[in-house]
């Protein structure tokens, strides 16, 4: 995120889904952004650009029967 309006906020397409957390830690394992909602991260932590590096994802979400899925991965934050 560098606020030329390309890949500004890592954002997550959610279909059909009723209900998610999406949890953003850092590579040492600190919880650093969690959300309900907005499927979306601008790479700030606590207001402030948050460092070049790997984070972790974690993605619960259920769908509109009750489904439980969860999803975790990693993504690199470029500025």
């Amino acid at each position: 995120p560098d606020g030329d309006g390309i890949n500004d906020e890592y954002c997550v397409e959610l279909k059909n889904v009723s209900e998610y957390n999406l949890t953003i830690y850092n590579r040492w394992g600190n919880h650093i952004f969690q959300s309900i909602e907005s499927p979306c991260w601008d790479g700030q932590i606590n207001g402030s650009p948050a460092a070049d590096g790997v984070y972790y994802y974690l993605i619960n979400a259920s769908d509109q029967d009750g489904n439980e899925t969860n999803y975790r991965g990693s993504l690199n934050l470029f500025r």
